[in-house]
């Protein structure tokens, strides 16, 4: 799995750009929580809670392969992806 670093900032014509970073590689989920905790906290930004990237909906379930999403805020994101 990764722990990829998504940061948004706007271009000129006002459209979100988006730039990934893969800030980890693991079979450890844990060690990427904490992975992102830690590059929280140097960026001195909160931590937010984890959530499911796309939940259930109805009797229909959406696969991805992202599997987990924290959005602590700035326009930084990170996800844990398959």
């Amino acid at each position: 799995m990764k722990l990829i670093k998504c940061t948004s900032t706007k271009g000129e014509d006002g459209e979100n750009n988006y730039t990934n970073v893969v800030e980890m590689i693991s079979d450890d989920l844990n060690k990427l929580k904490s992975k992102a905790n830690v590059l929280c906290q140097n960026m001195e930004i909160e931590s937010a809670p984890w959530c499911s990237r796309y939940p259930i909906m109805g009797k229909t379930e959406i696969k991805s392969n992202h599997e987990l999403l924290m959005e602590p805020g700035n326009g930084i994101g990170f996800i844990i992806k398959k």
